[in-house]
């Protein structure tokens, strides 16, 4: 016996289906940008919130070499008035081959014109060698 489901039933899971599809539209698509050097990868991808707020705002980092150090990434942002504003370093001690995401957010009073993502290798506290993407178009 095969049952069927009325069109009532069948409207209302169509109606819930559509209703993340049609919301979703209001955040803009964001940056996404990315580098690499010896040792380390990185990657920035964001949804613009607003006009001073990326949410979510997702920073990864990969260890690509077995050298005995660690590694770390950072946002590197413009405002609206031109300030350029460096924020603070994610690390990552996992060792090489791993890596890790970090899932934020950035926001600022003066507005959020682009973005950036910086990576480095790091033996303690000191920065062995680094990578900045080029700006969000």
């Amino acid at each position: 016996m095969k049952i069927r489901p009325s069109a009532a039933v069948t409207a209302v899971v169509l109606a819930c289906l559509a209703i993340p599809s049609a919301a979703t539209p209001a955040a803009a698509a964001g940056p996404t940008v990315q580098c690499a050097t010896l040792g380390v990868s990185s990657y920035l991808s964001a949804t613009r919130e607003s006009l001073d707020t990326l949410r979510p705002l997702d920073l990864w980092v990969r260890d690509t070499e077995a050298d005995g150090h660690h590694v770390a990434v950072r946002l590197i942002s413009q405002e609206s008035d031109g300030d350029i504003v460096t924020w603070r370093w994610h690390h990552y001690y996992g060792g090489s081959g791993d890596g890790t995401e970090w899932r934020t957010y950035a926001s600022s009073s003066e507005g959020i014109r682009r973005v950036k993502v910086q990576a480095a290798v790091f033996e303690g506290d000191t920065q062995i060698r680094q990578c900045q993407s080029g700006w969000d178009a």
